[in-house]
């Protein structure tokens, strides 16, 4: 059977014959000795995995998380560089040499970057993208070759996905059998290694071994099958139409009522314009020979994206004005250019038009974002930093480089700016260029502490207040409501089952209750009883109007328990209390032969006029019966 016969069978009858498995296996010898460095890359990135999956405390979080980026960096390198060489018939010192020159490159530019900087995704993804072309650089090639070359890369993908997904259930099945059948108690991390195994190894394994050798082909071997066809003729296409033609009519609404885009159109036309995009690639081997729509839509598609794409860039002018840059603005930027490229090259070179310059493009584009001063984790930082320096200057708050708070409060839509801004650059790594502009070092390096979790879910409001600043939420639209929200430091959710890892004293009472109870949105005046009701057999608890929480417990009376006791202790925005102050959220009373003792874990609603209005609370309810039934 051939590698061909392989890719496009569909009969999964095979996966469970010995011959399957031993072509597999050959095929696997001949791609360690195809892409040797690729194939260690993977069994490097299967290693760090198996060290997470076990708790082996051999790597902190930070060359854990750098390394799975490098290995998985590493295994598409060099695949591109290994097909690249072959293209050109390098062979030894001259093709590893460069494949290592340049990874070590990229080696350097993710250990020195933050573990999860998006620069490091960029330029992983630039990688990958390399897989789809480097075969056909500074060589002689055709549209069919690279379309047939990119048709069998994605065949492999797929392929490897089912097969991994059918080995590793079928050994999962096979572990349960046994822990059934034998009453063998086996630890679920063994069941986590196959998977692992898997998906981190054999999946991405199997691919490589479907990589073509052959890198010129005819237009008559371009086919794919009939249900592509109809999912490209019946499907993908209309779609598109469809879009296209809404996006048409809100252009043209904009020009009749003269008003700016609304917010989110940008990322609406770049997700538009890439499934475009993919679609006028695929259908290339049927566009001149298949349905007359297919046809018009290949020779029309760049021509009728001009007016999405001038859409698109007074979408983003719009927001970065207003703004500024952020990393996905960045993305909508890198969407702009690459749309502008396209467009021009079909306009000007439709004839001979190349498939593989909308990967390099868009290629080159992500190595840019990848480095210097101007890639996608620092530009966006700078330009936030710039603008809160302006606005701060503006508004007398930072003379000489040294930040003075305010004696009356800023307006609303500056609060709201300053908040915004403050937060972003805690978030992603600015906060640092601020430091210079305070005197107390030691109350800074307090107000920018992420309280051992991600700076990126951090609201940045300690170092707002920090500024003698009322924190506003970005969701906030309007100066009379804002948000408050209560919890206990350090308190994290249980991953799996998103209860917080607290212990409890249950000492002196007879029943514990998990209570999670919220409110929708509220008009004028809340509803009573729209909360979540939590059962417990003869007990539930409603959230209701006025901050009261009702508990019912059988025969005996309803109880409601002020909840606005608690709240006004704290003012408004955010609070965190430390643990040794966590006696501020237990709420203790008793009512008619029952003992109450709320022991709230988080807390949060908007403020309203003033008043607060609980949202959403997460608490656990103690109960002492006093009385017999």
């Amino acid at each position: 059977m051939s590698g061909k016969d392989i890719i496009m069978t569909t009969d999964l009858t095979k996966f469970f014959s010995i011959n399957f498995w031993q072509q597999i296996f050959q095929a696997f010898l001949t791609t360690c000795q195809r892409f040797p460095l690729a194939i260690l890359s993977l069994i490097i990135f299967t290693l760090l995995a198996f060290i997470e999956n076990h708790h082996l405390d051999l790597l902190t979080d930070l060359q854990w998380q750098r390394g799975m980026l490098i290995a998985a960096t590493g295994a598409f390198w060099f695949l591109a560089a290994g097909l690249f060489a072959e293209s050109h018939d390098w062979l030894g010192l001259k093709k590893y040499g460069f494949s290592l020159a340049i990874y070590t490159i990229i080696f350097w530019q993710i250990s020195s970057n933050d573990s999860l900087a998006v620069s490091s995704w960029t330029l992983l993804l630039t990688v990958a993208l390399a897989v789809t072309f480097a075969a056909y650089l500074f060589r002689n090639n055709d549209n069919a070759s690279i379309w047939y070359f990119n048709f069998q890369l994605a065949s492999g993908i797929c392929f490897a996905i089912l097969t991994a997904l059918i080995l590793c259930g079928g050994l999962s099945l096979i572990l349960k059998s046994i822990e059934y059948l034998f009453e063998v108690n086996i630890d679920h991390k063994f069941n986590t290694d196959i998977w692992l195994i898997g998906w981190c190894f054999f999946a991405p394994a199997y691919f490589m071994t479907k990589v073509p050798t052959q890198f010129d082909y005819q237009r008559s071997d371009c086919e794919f099958p009939r249900g592509v066809y109809f999912i490209q003729n019946y499907v993908l296409v209309p779609l598109s139409l469809v879009f296209m033609v809404i996006l048409y009519a809100y252009f043209i609404k904009i020009l009749l009522q003269w008003e700016l885009p609304r917010g989110n159109l940008g990322k609406m036309i770049s997700v538009f314009g890439v499934i475009g995009i993919f679609t006028h690639l695929t259908i290339y081997p049927v566009y001149d020979h298949g349905a007359p729509l297919l046809n018009w839509f290949y020779r029309n598609f760049y021509s009728m994206m001009i007016v999405p794409w001038g859409l698109l860039i007074l979408a983003i002018t719009v927001r970065l004005s207003q703004y500024g840059l952020t990393e996905p603005r960045y993305i909508v930027v890198i969407c702009v250019i690459w749309f502008a490229f396209l467009i021009v090259y079909y306009l000007i070179n439709s004839t001979n038009f190349q498939l593989k310059n909308v990967f390099v493009a868009l290629a080159i584009l992500s190595l840019i974002a990848s480095f210097g001063p101007w890639r996608i984790d620092k530009l966006p930082v700078q330009n936030q930093f710039a603008r809160l320096q302006k606005l701060l200057i503006k508004n007398d708050l930072l003379i000489a480089n040294q930040y003075t708070a305010p004696k009356t409060q800023p307006g609303f839509e500056t609060r709201k700016s300053i908040s915004s801004m403050v937060n972003y650059l805690v978030a992603y790594g600015g906060s640092e260029k601020m430091r210079p502009w305070f005197s107390d070092q030691t109350a800074y390096d307090k107000a920018i502490d992420c309280h051992e979790r991600p700076c990126k879910y951090y609201d940045g409001s300690y170092l707002v207040k920090l500024m003698g600043i009322d924190f506003v939420d970005r969701r906030q639209n309007t100066e009379k409501a804002s948000y408050f929200h209560i919890k206990i430091k350090n308190l994290k959710k249980h991953r799996a089952f998103g209860n917080y890892n607290r212990r409890v004293s249950v000492k002196g009472f007879d029943y514990m209750i998990s209570v999670f109870a919220h409110q929708r949105y509220c008009g004028k005046e809340c509803a009573d009883s729209v909360g979540q009701t939590i059962n417990t057999e003869e007990i539930k608890t409603l959230l209701k109007k006025g901050n009261q929480l009702e508990i019912v417990s059988g025969d005996f009376p309803s109880v409601g328990l002020d909840l606005n006791i608690l709240l006004d202790q704290f003012g408004q925005g955010n609070t965190e209390l430390p643990p040794e102050d966590a006696d501020k959220l237990v709420l203790d009373q008793t009512s008619d032969g029952i003992k109450f003792r709320l022991i709230i874990n988080n807390i949060h609603g908007i403020i309203k006029d003033n008043k607060k209005q609980i949202k959403h609370i997460d608490a656990v309810l103690l109960l002492k019966l006093y009385a017999e039934r």
